[in-house]
């Protein structure tokens, strides 16, 4: 796929996933913002591109499958505010931000997690596009693949620490991170009514990207493990920023063969912002306080290196942590 076929896409799933949210109603505002602040926050997708490619393989149209794209990334932000909080596995940062307990605390973050576990359903149940055995059937997929055939039942196999052979070390990763993945390309296969011969094909291939993913978390585990030691040190070359906000200290940029930048990774995390705002107001804005920006479609995005300082100095203005991930892409797309 091109990336801007890629881009389009990702564009799509942040719409229509902000629209489904924006819609959700409670007595307790800081739910809501906390559902917000983990779906929207950041990541790359994946599995909502998943859903999205296979249905454009199979001769589809994109928004046949949107609903099924956007539930299936609030089933993913559900499980990650769950996998963070203190009783699982106790991470303080997601994507370059405070997680969602640490931001929210852990009894809001817990219910923000179900909260966007449910809409997920609903959301499913929004199609109107395809026929009602189809979004049935969705349902089913999503809830196996949720549940204790699952997620949640290979979870409980890592916490308990069951999984002693090859075969059991495999079945877990295929449970608690391959389930999702290969919801994601039934979901696409489901939403051009694809024959069981195309759906048998699409879970080969999900299940070998599925076991990937978990094995290679593993290893960033276990290279994390072994810099807690003072005296050890690795060197990581990787353009996959999740990698970088898991387990470096400091970060090199290098773009075009050039360093873009070289820092701590807690500067960038704990100090740097996007301002998002129209047009007037990036207008009034002292240019000498932009990094970098870029005009979107709806917005502009303005990279700012001190986000505190420029808060208070622009108190009406709408600045979120920035992510690595967005660091990089703006001193790349954006201009200066």
């Amino acid at each position: 796929m091109n990336n801007s076929l890629q881009t389009m896409y990702i564009e799509m799933v942040e719409k229509a996933l902000d629209r489904y949210v924006s819609t959700q109603r409670c007595n307790n505002d800081h739910v809501l913002e906390a559902m917000r602040y983990s779906v929207l926050g950041g990541g790359k997708r994946i599995r909502a591109l998943l859903v999205l490619n296979f249905n454009r393989i199979l001769g589809g149209a994109a928004n046949d499958a949107m609903e099924f794209a956007a539930a299936i990334e609030m089933m993913h932000a559900y499980s990650l505010i769950h996998d963070d909080l203190p009783c699982m596995d106790d991470d303080d940062l997601r994507r370059g931000k405070p997680s969602c307990h640490v931001a929210f605390g852990e009894a809001i973050a817990l219910l923000a997690g179900d909260a966007l576990q449910t809409l997920a359903f609903e959301t499913l149940a929004r199609n109107t596009s395809l026929e009602p055995a189809q979004v049935l059937q969705a349902v089913r997929e999503l809830a196996a693949a949720a549940g204790s055939r699952g997620m949640v039942g290979g979870q409980t196999v890592d916490i308990e620490g069951t999984a002693q052979t090859v075969e059991q070390l495999t079945g877990m990763c295929m449970m608690k991170t391959g389930a999702l993945i290969k919801c994601a390309v039934r979901l696409g296969c489901l939403s051009v009514g694809a024959d069981e011969a195309s759906m048998a094909q699409a879970d080969i291939y999900a299940d070998a990207i599925g076991l990937a993913f978990q094995i290679r978390d593993d290893i960033l585990d276990m290279l994390l493990d072994f810099v807690q030691d003072e005296e050890h040190s690795i060197l990581v070359s990787s353009h996959i920023t999740s990698d970088l906000e898991k387990i470096a200290d400091y970060i090199v940029f290098i773009h075009k063969g050039k360093v873009v930048f070289s820092k701590s990774k807690d500067e960038l995390i704990e100090h740097y912002g996007v301002i998002k705002c129209g047009a007037a107001q990036f207008d009034a804005l002292d240019k000498s306080d932009i990094i970098t920006y870029r005009k979107m479609d709806y917005e502009w995005q303005i990279l700012v290196s001190e986000r505190d300082k420029i808060q208070k100095k622009y108190p009406k203005a709408l600045i979120v942590p920035a992510t690595i991930d967005e660091i990089m892409l703006l001193y790349v797309k954006g201009e200066r």
